[in-house]
């Protein structure tokens, strides 16, 4: 998977957790009022949206993903990849989950990204992981993985506020 890719998997998740640990309008998914913009989180709301984040895929789901997913990247037959798949699930910890605490160290832009937005695209990138996670086996073509498109409602965030997709990395693939 390039590191582009994982960028975008992990954005969604991480731009919801970075407002704290890190719809529509009136109440969203998080409870949070959706026309509020980042910049007008209280603490509370940004732990709130953080925490909301973090309970839209399972434990089970991204240890599955993750177990094949690296089994697919190592083995060298399918019957080892199944043994790696299922001894890493076997060995799997139960996760302590995203620590959400308020930081509020945002980008200026924040003041022009709706939690509503956040919410949205969060949520179609948890849908994008759950399809993969759902469908992923030792059959899977590792390259179906590492073509995941950024969701659209990710996109018009990052259109607004590139800073919050920010990893201070740079990508190898990009121009320039």
């Amino acid at each position: 998977m390039t590191d582009r890719t994982w960028k975008r998997i992990a954005t969604a998740l991480a731009v919801a957790a970075a407002l704290a640990a890190c719809g529509d309008g009136g109440s969203s998914g998080s409870g949070v009022d959706g026309d509020k913009t980042l910049d007008q989180l209280s603490d509370d709301e940004a732990v709130d949206l953080c925490e909301w984040s973090s309970t839209l895929i399972s434990d089970e789901e991204l240890t599955r993903f993750g177990c094949y997913f690296a089994a697919l990247l190592v083995s060298e037959s399918r019957d080892q990849c199944e043994d790696l798949a299922q001894q890493c699930i076997d060995d799997a910890e139960p996760d302590e989950g995203i620590e959400c605490v308020a930081d509020g160290d945002l980008p200026e832009c924040a003041s022009q990204v709706t939690v509503a937005e956040i919410e949205d695209c969060t949520a179609d990138t948890i849908d994008q992981v759950e399809d993969i996670a759902g469908d992923i086996s030792c059959d899977t073509d590792p390259q179906d993985i590492f073509t995941i498109d950024q969701p659209p409602s990710c996109i018009e965030i990052e259109d607004k506020c590139p800073e919050l997709f920010d990893d201070d990395e740079e990508d190898p693939s990009s121009p320039g």
